[in-house]
């Protein structure tokens, strides 16, 4: 299993390859598509198998030019977890998340209230890069001060480390 780090570095340069102002990150629900590919790659809609008249006419007025799964390799047995205190949980089923690309970003945005009035569609958004937060201009100052913080005083802490 990946880390998060790993699984963030990843993302971001999978994402450098690609134009994500034209994607978009869409649920679908199950009784509407099947993309039968596990490639991250996006196929055309011709490769899918479009169950809901009101999702083809959706994906059609919107101008989608592919379709991805966002996350290929999440399996059924992804869909349970244990928590820290031992509780199983279901997780939500990332495989119906899918990755649309369009010509254009003013064609992916405007996208999003088409896709969204299908009733097939539980959400659409802009795919973004995710950012690792480094807690530059948040530093957690209390638990060890050095003074490098603007207006901060050195060991005005709780001393966290010696602890």
């Amino acid at each position: 299993m990946l880390t998060l780090s790993l699984w963030l570095l990843v993302t971001m340069l999978q994402a450098q390859e690609r134009n994500l102002k034209t994607e978009l990150l869409v649920y679908i629900l199950p009784d509407s598509l099947e993309l039968q590919t596990q490639d991250k790659s996006p196929v055309s809609l011709d490769e899918a198998t479009i169950k809901s008249a009101t999702l083809d006419n959706a994906l059609k007025e919107a101008e989608v030019t592919g379709i991805a799964r966002a996350f290929p390799d999440w399996q059924d047995k992804d869909s349970l977890v244990t928590r820290h205190d031992g509780e199983v949980v279901k997780m939500p089923p990332f495989y119906r998340i899918f990755i649309l690309t369009f010509e254009t970003e003013a064609q992916a945005v405007e996208a999003i209230s088409i896709l969204e009035e299908s009733p097939a569609v539980v959400f659409a958004e802009k795919h973004s890069q995710p950012v690792p937060d480094n807690d530059y201009y948040h530093k957690q100052w209390y638990l060890n001060n050095d003074g490098t913080t603007a207006g901060s005083t050195a060991g005005a802490d709780i001393n966290a480390e010696g602890a």
